[in-house]
């Protein structure tokens, strides 16, 4: 052994010698067509390995139309609505908050159950408008009862605005 070959019997001098077989085969091509990429299965030897069957220019499937985020918009103003209605007799607190509910589940429902943020706050807006819709109207209803039945809880009523300077 000579002290001085590094090399292991490899000759940096000898140039490039092009691999046994055809040239233009991809490494390690099975034997065949030598356009077919390694691993490719049978059939359309220009689509790529994996690739789903139909167009083999889709690689992935049909792109996602974008989703319409209208139903989850809608059913969070009508949430904010409802909760600000809630002092007028309730009705109009509980409409908004049921229909709130409705187009929030329904948008959820349009997109495999999957529910955007917009969508879920406006669910929860229109659920608690909903419920104080209902307390609100059930209180208004029956304060109405009473002033239109008891002449003493009438004049509570009075003497409580003029404390408060809503009446002379």
């Amino acid at each position: 052994m000579d002290g001085n070959n590094f090399n292991n019997g490899y000759d940096p001098n000898a140039g490039y010698q092009a691999p046994a077989g055809d040239p233009n085969a991809a490494y390690g091509a099975p034997a065949g067509d030598p356009n077919m990429a390694y691993g490719a299965p049978a059939g359309d030897p220009n689509m790529a390995y994996g690739a789903p069957a139909g167009d083999p220019n889709m690689m992935y499937g049909a792109p996602q139309q974008p989703q319409s985020k209208g139903k989850a918009i809608a059913a969070l103003v009508l949430g904010i609505v409802g909760l600000l209605l809630c002092c007028c007799y309730g009705i109009p607190a509980v409409i908004c908050g049921i229909i709130a509910i409705i187009l929030a589940n329904s948008y959820k429902n349009d997109n495999n159950g999957q529910g955007s943020g917009m969508s879920k706050a406006g669910f929860v807006l229109g659920l608690i408008a909903l419920i104080l819709g209902v307390i609100y109207g059930v209180y208004d209803f029956y304060v109405i009862y009473r002033m239109n039945t008891d002449p003493s809880y009438q004049k509570q009523i009075m003497d409580v605005y003029r404390q408060m300077g809503l009446m002379n």
